[in-house]
């Protein structure tokens, strides 16, 4: 009686399957997850650079989060800012 209390009452251990690979036939994507901690460089938009050709086309920021599938949170330590930003490169072996 004890070990039918212990059972786990759910049917991924009965399909072999996540649910959303039950409903989709899919496995789910995993891919946007970074490293939290990693250096990145955000992209200035062109409405808020300084002009001249000499002038910074990205800040250094620290990933610190997630806003949603495509969205990151960058901490700019320049500005002492948080921001969120689709437009930035990623250097997942580095960090700040």
């Amino acid at each position: 009686m004890l070990r039918n209390l212990n059972l786990n009452r759910t049917y991924n251990s009965i399909i072999d399957k996540t649910p959303f690979e039950a409903l989709t036939n899919k496995k789910p994507s995993i891919s946007y997850i970074k490293i939290l901690g990693s250096l990145v460089y955000t992209l200035v938009l062109k409405e808020t650079r300084k002009y001249s050709k000499l002038s910074e086309k990205g800040n250094k920021g620290i990933l610190i989060g997630f806003k949603s599938a495509n969205n990151f949170l960058v901490y700019l330590p320049i500005k002492n800012k948080v921001i969120s930003t689709k437009n930035l490169i990623i250097k997942e072996d580095l960090n700040y």
